[in-house]
């Protein structure tokens, strides 16, 4: 029968970029730490840490990689849960996705791709990933809702919400990794509110904080209502 609420655990932590073995511990420090939690969302790419940069291009990072995965894909199974919505890259058929990947007790993991790709100031995504096709991915069913997944910048731009609402969408959750400069939170609220407006959805939004090199992650995850509240 399905559920007509779900408990959510917003993860606003600071992975270390490279640090697969240790990214992967502290995902699973707060798996179990959150375990009456329906489901458990990381921000963008948890996994390997962001940003990137030529790092997601080396020969054998990917794999490496999808061994992390695997560690938190096999701890989820031995316990029970709960799912994991954790960002991580994937291999493409040329460059790497952005993705975030829903893994369940049973194992089955599914995957949504980053449409909407920075290529400004700190970020050159469009030269280390490959854009997924807007309108080729809908919300993920999940316990008798539909979740509307977006990565960071896709929320900047209001045709991956659209699409997802369009294709009926219950929540709109969004995974980021989105350094600080002054007056940023009221920006991101900005552009939250109006993909609100424009869905009529609620939305979740979950950023990484901490540092990494000369970037600076505010965290400063929130929620919003359907009237933005």
């Amino acid at each position: 029968m399905p559920q007509d609420r779900l408990r959510l655990a917003m993860i606003q932590e600071n992975p270390t970029v490279g640090d697969l073995d240790g990214n992967a511990a502290l995902a699973i420090t707060h798996i179990t730490e959150n375990r009456h939690a329906d489901l458990i969302v990381f921000s963008e790419c948890f996994v390997t840490g962001y940003p990137l940069g030529d790092l997601v291009l080396r020969p054998g990072f990917l794999r490496d990689t999808d061994r992390a995965v695997s560690r938190i894909r096999d701890h989820v199974i031995a316990t029970g849960g709960p799912p994991v919505l954790i960002g991580a890259p994937i291999a493409g058929t040329g460059l790497p996705f952005n993705a975030a990947l829903l893994i369940e007790p049973s194992g089955s993991t599914r995957v949504v791709r980053k449409t909407e790709l920075p290529n400004s100031d700190v970020f050159d995504e469009r030269r280390t990933f490959a854009m997924a096709e807007p309108d080729s991915q809908g919300p993920l069913t999940f316990k008798g809702f539909r979740l509307g997944v977006m990565i960071c910048e896709d929320m900047w731009h209001g045709r991956v919400a659209r699409h997802l609402s369009d294709e009926l969408a219950d929540v709109l959750i969004v995974l980021n990794g989105s350094p600080y400069q002054g007056g940023k939170h009221e920006v991101r609220l900005a552009n939250a509110r109006a993909r609100v407006r424009a869905t009529g959805l609620p939305l979740l939004y979950v950023n990484q904080v901490g540092g990494q090199d000369e970037l600076v992650f505010d965290g400063g995850s929130f929620t919003l209502n359907p009237d933005g509240a």
